[in-house]
């Protein structure tokens, strides 16, 4: 199995949770959010970003974008990505399933219609007007706001929860 990094620059899409500014510090149970390597005290910026679907496309891996994390997660796990509870970390919007704090995602604004990719780094990302020609502070990039993402895909090690 391959851990073969991608890059990858997204479609414009909306910026529709999280934030590129403000670190989470915590982890889903409210605990002090930690590096599993040495157990220092850390922390992620999280933010999800909603594609329109295009026609007929049935499942996120169809996408532009799905395509990459689809062939990346496949090649890094192997057997471990046809897991059910496989983290791909993209969510269908239209989906009427609730997620694990019991919200349904077609419930949330901006989602339906949309494949909803969900980004998260330790470090904050760097942020940039419309053309790319001048770094704009974090902060004054909002959640509705139109976004375009330029990142890496690679698969993890956490055998747990792939």
């Amino acid at each position: 199995m391959s851990n073969e990094a991608r890059n990858f620059t997204t479609p414009v899409g909306r910026l529709v949770g999280g934030s590129v500014s403000e670190p989470i510090t915590k982890d889903f149970d409210g605990k002090p959010l930690t590096n599993k390597s040495d157990g220092k005290p850390t922390q992620r910026y999280n933010f999800s970003v909603a594609f329109a679907k295009r026609p007929g496309e049935t499942h996120w891996s169809q996408s532009e974008l799905g395509k990459i994390v689809w062939e990346v997660g496949h090649a890094h796990m192997g057997p471990l990505a046809q897991r059910p509870d496989f983290s791909w970390k993209v969510t269908d919007g239209d989906s009427n399933v609730p997620n694990k704090r019991n919200n349904k995602p077609c419930e949330n604004e901006g989602w339906p219609g949309h494949w909803v990719f969900h980004f998260s780094s330790s470090f904050p990302p760097s942020t940039y007007n419309a053309d790319g020609s001048q770094p704009v502070p974090a902060e004054s990039i909002k959640r509705g706001y139109f976004v375009q993402v330029a990142g890496t895909v690679s698969g993890n090690d956490n055998q747990t929860n792939p």
